[in-house]
């Protein structure tokens, strides 16, 4: 069994994103190893970049933030060698190709490996693109995960055939039609051998209840990020308690 597969064992599985740096690498590993003690099954880190084309304004404001307080990648990887050292929970590097491209793709490859990374997901890549990275990160034990439009929903079912470890599904929050979201899910779940995860930050409370009946995990991106801006370091307390929140109110909505 892979270590992503572990993730989705104790029913839906809560996925928290935050971006590598912000608000400095200390902090980062602190919330590593508290996030993994409060509820969250896998988590999701992102790599900072200063052209990013496919975040929401709250994930690119932090991005910027770690940027301008002279955040590496050789001082990414460092610090989450050191974290790995105290968490099992699988962790997701989130980056775009021209980090990757720029830093070397076998070495970058090899340093994901050697900290203890176990996926990876390149932003602008493209499926039909894959194979420039697959053969590296493959070769190394490390999953390459797609992210799918379920407003593209013959493309979605293609890519999900094809998927591994799991399937990030987004939606257009600014228009969001719960039926054909739960129609969608559906669908590339059907088409899927690997779990289906869902962008919680599209739904509100009531909407997530019902849509993470149909997913096997959520991201959750934008609270956590959000919280960090606000209140830095000391919002670890705040961001553990609403991924414990989170996943007993979607484990008991699965159970009714």
């Amino acid at each position: 069994m892979s270590n992503l597969s572990r993730a989705f064992l104790s029913g839906k599985a809560v996925i928290p994103f935050i971006m590598c740096g912000d608000p400095d690498l200390a902090a980062t590993q602190r919330l590593i190893a508290a996030m993994s003690q409060s509820g969250a099954d896998m988590i999701e880190l992102g790599l900072p970049f200063s052209d990013p084309v496919a975040e929401d304004v709250d994930v690119m404001e932090s991005g910027i933030r770690a940027l301008d307080r002279g955040v590496t990648t050789d001082a990414i990887f460092s610090s989450l060698a050191s974290a790995r050292t105290s968490v099992d929970v699988p962790l997701v590097l989130v980056a775009y190709a021209n980090c990757i491209f720029s830093y070397g793709i076998d070495k970058f490859a090899d340093n994901m490996r050697d900290c203890g990374i176990d996926a990876l997901i390149i932003k602008d890549v493209p499926y039909e693109e894959r194979e420039e990275f697959s053969g590296a990160f493959k070769s190394r034990g490390i999953d390459l995960i797609y992210s799918v439009s379920l407003a593209a929903l013959d493309r979605a079912v293609e890519i999900a055939r094809a998927g591994e470890g799991f399937i990030d599904c987004r939606v257009n929050a600014d228009d969001c039609d719960i039926d054909s979201v739960l129609s969608a899910i559906n669908d590339v779940s059907n088409a899927a051998d690997a779990p289906c995860v869902i962008d919680a930050d599209a739904f509100d409370k009531a909407q997530l209840g019902v849509v993470a009946k149909y997913a096997d995990g959520v991201v959750v991106s934008s609270s956590v990020v959000k919280l960090l801006r606000d209140s830095g370091d000391k919002s670890i307390d705040s961001i553990c308690e609403y991924i414990l929140s989170l996943k007993r109110e979607l484990n008991y909505t699965d159970n009714i």
